[in-house]
């Protein structure tokens, strides 16, 4: 392949296959810009040694690979610029002739399976590098001193998931000029506190230290990072409070500190960072209540308060998150009455400044009684999808059934909640008719409270519900016919009530697990026994032929529902050949997740 006259090639994801040696590789003096990436080419990397002039080389997501001797073929590459070798069949150490590419502005060996120390010899060599990913790989060990002077010039350093150890640095940023705007550190070993000179890193945009081993409290020094939009916490052992002097960080999106240890009340602060998108704080030992003010954080979509050891009343104020999605408030102490103007947000959301936040959902598989709510969704961006069991030892659940995606909601102005969740609280009352106004509503959980009345024929209005659970609960009345409108609907549990009269006999209740429905004393019809009113009781004891009808129906429900456990922006990682969730895909972007 002659390459004469050209300055710069791009064939990305051109179906292009084959050793790279097949097609007699030659450049150009001319040539500076070479992308080869998403194809099938292999071959090593030195390969690319003829191309003295390239500045800019992205040969990622293909299967090129070091050879045993790196010999002078990629110091014929000293313009380079910009190296993407990401997603290749890359091992063993960094070869240290990656130096001679001393010009390199961005440095991206992502999703190999480069293993050893940090190669920071061979890094300090590139002294104006301002992007160094090497996510994805098994580097291990401590971080060296000498690490600190490289980080003068980055703007971008991402090691996530890694098996790197030991303390973070305290230095990382002492050159007063740094420009770090991005650290990555996620899911690795590291341990101790969190540096509180963190807070000289002044150009942060992005800090992400979840999964690791982190004790101690969260330092206050962060509230002077005043260009921090995501502080991403979860997954350590944090203790204290939430500091206070996050209200400084007013271009805060995103609070993610769930599954540590952390006590206290929600920080009022925080009703000065009206730029909230994302609030998690789930599973630690928060108390106090929901203050009112969360009311006035406009482009709030997703909070995230369960298992915690909140109470008081769930404020109306929640009505006026006009970009309120996703609430999960279960297993908590609240109490009182659904607020009615909850909803009066339904038919004007708009969230489509959310797109693209890489998350994954984990569904309840109610295999342990322990777990509670419907699932729980967690941001996930740079960690390994096998790390979820780390999950398991600060939760009851199985980290089992998880689909994984982006968050691309696309509803335009006229959107509405899709995920509810205030289970396994003291919550009174009537369920509100207005509940029926939330149209995308894809999963509504109300079980195990002390929540009286019938069940509003409203309810029916939720056309794209798919998970709905009204379980233990004091609902009398009949099953409305309106419910037969939920035609997406795959699971149900109504047990444990004071429901009467006959189940309707309509397509999507005949799937429905017969222990969905127990427990309800005046209640009858298939799948439980048929209503005979010649009988004292009520009843009439199935045949056999249902029984056994049963079974197979209550089968297909089960495995519907463990396919779907999945809700907007989220890619389907299980679908059965019989079912093809379109409408969420239309509604709400979703699509394949990716390994990073």
């Amino acid at each position: 392949m002659s390459l004469t006259g050209l300055e710069s090639l791009f064939l990305s994801n051109s179906h292009i296959n084959g050793s790279i040696a097949a097609f007699n590789f030659k450049c150009s003096a001319s040539l500076t810009n070479l992308d080869l990436s998403r194809n099938s080419l292999s071959g090593p990397v030195t390969s690319f040694g003829s191309c003295s002039s390239l500045k800019y080389l992205n040969v990622s997501a293909n299967t090129f690979y070091f050879p045993r001797k790196v010999s002078g073929g990629l110091k014929k590459l000293n313009r380079l610029k910009v190296l993407d070798l990401s997603s290749n069949s890359l091992s063993g150490n960094v070869p240290p002739s990656l130096g001679s590419c001393s010009l390199l502005k961005s440095l991206v060996l992502s999703s190999n399976n480069f293993s050893g120390t940090l190669p920071i010899d061979t890094l300090l060599k590139m002294r104006g590098l301002k992007v160094l990913d090497l996510s994805f790989n098994e580097f291990s060990g401590e971080l060296p001193e000498s690490l600190t002077n490289l980080s003068a010039s980055l703007v971008t350093l991402d090691l996530s998931s890694n098996y790197f150890s030991g303390l973070i640095l305290p230095n990382l940023c002492w050159n007063p000029k740094n420009t770090l705007q991005e650290l990555y550190i996620q899911n690795n070993g590291f341990t101790g506190k969190i540096p509180p000179t963190l807070s000289n890193c002044s150009e942060l945009v992005s800090l992400h230290l979840s999964f690791n081993y982190l004790s101690g409290t969260i330092p206050s020094t962060l509230g002077s990072l005043l260009k921090l939009r995501d502080l991403k916490l979860w997954m350590n052992t944090l203790e204290g409070e939430i500091p206070q002097e996050l209200m400084y960080v007013k271009t805060l999106e995103t609070l993610l500190l769930d599954f540590n240890e952390l006590t206290g009340e929600i920080p009022s602060g925080l009703s000065k960072c009206t730029k909230l998108i994302w609030v998690s704080l789930s599973n630690n030992r928060l108390t106090g209540q929901i203050p009112s003010w969360i009311g006035r954080l406009e482009n709030l979509a997703i909070l995230n308060l369960s298992n915690n050891t909140l109470h008081g009343n769930i404020p109306a104020e929640l009505g006026d998150c006009r970009s309120l999605v996703w609430l999960d408030l279960n297993t908590n102490s609240f109490d009182g009455t659904i607020p009615v103007e909850m909803f009066k947000q339904s038919g004007s959301v708009a969230t489509n400044f959310m797109g693209g936040k890489r998350c994954v959902y984990i569904k309840n598989d109610g295999m342990t009684k322990q777990c509670h709510g419907a699932g729980k969704l967690l941001e996930f961006q740079g960690i390994r999808r096998e790390q979820l069991n780390r999950g398991s030892t600060k939760s009851p659940c199985n980290f089992t059934r998880v689909y994984g995606g982006h968050i691309s909601p696309t509803f335009d102005n006229d959107g509405s909640m899709m995920f509810l969740d205030m289970s396994y609280n003291m919550l009174s009352g009537y369920i509100p008719k207005e509940i029926g106004s939330m149209s995308y509503l894809f999963i509504l959980n109300l079980g195990h409270n002390f929540i009286s009345g019938s069940i509003p024929d409203e309810v029916g209005d939720l056309r794209g519900l798919n998970i709905l659970d009204l379980s233990s609960n004091k609902l009398d009345g009949s099953i409305p016919l309106a419910m037969s409108a939920l035609t997406m609907l795959t699971e149900m549990d109504l047990s444990n009530n004071d429901f009467s009269g006959q189940i309707p006999e309509i397509g999507h209740f005949e799937t429905m697990p017969r222990e969905k429905f127990l427990n309800n004393s005046g209640l009858c019809g298939y799948p439980l026994p048929r209503c005979d009113p010649v009988k004292a009781n009520g009843y009439a004891e199935l045949p056999k032929q249902e029984e056994e009808e049963e079974e197979v129906l209550s089968w297909k429900a089960v495995t519907i529902g463990s396919a779907l456990g999945v809700l907007f922006g989220l890619a389907i990682a299980q679908v059965t050949a019989s079912y093809k969730p379109e409408w969420f895909f239309k509604n709400f972007g979703l699509r394949k997740s990716r390994n990073r």
